[in-house]
Order: structure tokens, then sequence, then C-alpha cells
């Protein structure tokens, strides 16, 4: 947010793109008021970005905010739009039609996205040719590098999507030391996690908790890590139980107590 208040732009193109990035950062912060009052927005990227949160957020206003995504995108035939419209799909499990809706699109972050719905979709051998291409063209991008992390972990290489992930935390040097990213030490711990270093693990997960206390994904690896390391996962589970009711995670946690007690 800080490198986003700090860039000048110049022309209208350029203020749409910044205001979309600034509206996507809201996003991962979970800045929700600041979301909110972007519902009606004339940049498309903040007015999707506003309506995907509450997509994600509202279940009862879920399906609206959905059909607001997909017509915006055909009305404004948006770069950013479509990206979390294909966003919007995968998350419901509709991967062919977020892979036709950026089909014809060519840049690094929609390649990179439809690597991510490949792994979703367990195909990971539909983003090898995408991975090759991006490395070859691409290879110091942090998002290729990223996106080559994924597939390693897809294909059972923890080991080099480890190291993958060491080379984008020195990619950032000292930043990275003062504003530790979460989603990097949850991807370092999850590598250390299946090849066993569960020590490891904990330790940047333990940082993670320093960062982020309430994030759904450190409290996840927290209390797998802890069970693996015969350690109490239930205070981590709690907390994610009581911040996170909608949650993956707690879902199937809470599908599997109840096949249990029905055999009690």
């Amino acid at each position: 947010m800080e490198m986003i208040g700090k860039t000048i732009t110049s022309g209208d193109f350029q203020s749409a793109e910044l205001a979309t990035y600034k509206a996507r950062t809201y996003l991962g912060l979970r800045q929700m008021p600041q979301l909110k009052a972007l519902q009606n927005s004339t940049i498309p990227g903040e007015q999707a970005t506003a309506k995907l949160t509450i997509f994600m957020n509202s279940d009862k206003m879920k399906n609206e905010a959905k059909e607001g995504i997909m017509e915006l995108v055909k009305n404004s035939k948006d770069l950013n739009a479509t990206y979390l419209a294909a966003v919007l799909l995968a998350h419901q499990e509709e991967y062919l039609d977020a892979i036709n809706l950026i089909a014809a699109y060519d840049t690094l972050d929609m390649k990179a996205l439809r690597c991510q719905i490949y792994f979703l979709m367990r195909r990971a051998d539909l983003a090898d040719p995408i991975i090759k291409d991006v490395n070859r063209t691409a290879e110091e991008s942090a998002v290729t590098k990223m996106i080559t992390a994924l597939y390693n972990v897809a294909t059972g290489n923890h080991q080099e999507a480890f190291l993958t992930y060491c080379d984008l935390q020195a990619l950032y040097g000292e930043e990275a030391n003062e504003n530790p990213s979460t989603l990097l030490l949850c991807a370092k711990a999850g590598c250390n996690l299946h090849r066993g270093l569960y020590d490891e693990a904990m330790e940047d997960l333990k940082q993670a908790l320093v960062t982020a206390a309430r994030d759904p994904d450190v409290l996840i690896n927290l209390a797998c890590c802890s069970v693996h390391k015969d350690e109490d996962w239930t205070p981590h589970y709690q907390i994610l139980k009581e911040k996170y009711q909608t949650n993956p995670f707690v879902q199937k946690m809470n599908q599997l107590d109840q096949a249990f007690a029905s055999f009690r």
C-alpha cells in the first residue's frame, strides 16, 4: 500500500490500473469499509473488487454479486474485471468457464491464473507448457517464480518449491525482513510440512503469526504442524472456527465431526 501511495501515474489508463491495484490490496488486507465504498465506482477494476468482496463475505448476496461481476465484464471488457471474474468462477469450481473467460488474454498475470486453475483441476500437465514459456520470457519476474513454485508443489517437488520461495524472499531483501510476507512464510512452511521438516515449518509459521495473528492460512498451517509435532493444535483451530465459520477447512472439520457423531 505504501508503494502504491508513492506511485505517480500519467493518464487515465494508468490511474485506473493503480486504483484497481489499491482496491485489490484492500481485499488482501480485508479492509471492508474501503471496499464497500467502491461498489459504485466508475473504474471497472475497483467495482469488480468490491463485488468480489461481497461474493466472498455474504451468502445472501453471492448470486447478485456474481451476476454483477459477469455483467461488468460483458459491458466493459476490462482486463482486471475479467481476471477477478475468472477467480470467482474458479472459486465455485466452474473451472472450464474460468479458463474460457481468460483464454484470449496473453499477459503474464493471466497466464499465471490459468496455471493456478489447472492446478485446482489436478491438471499440472496442462500448466507445463505455460510454465516453460514464462520461464523463457520472464524468468526473473516474481509472478513467474510464484507460479513455478506452485507447479513444483503440484508435481511433488517440494524441495525445489521451497528454494524458489527462498529466492523470492531474497529478491525483496531487507523489505522482506522488515515486512515479512505471510503468503511466502506459509508457502515455505507448507513445503517443509511435506518434507517432514516440522521444526523448520513451525519457525516460519510463528513468524507469520506475529505478522498476521488472525490469518486463516496461518492458523490452519499452525494446527497441522502442531499435530505433526504432537502439540496441542486446538487453540489455533478454535480461533479459526470462531473467526472464519465459512472457511472450507472449518466446514470440512464440521462435516467430519457430524459423521463421527452419527456413529456414537
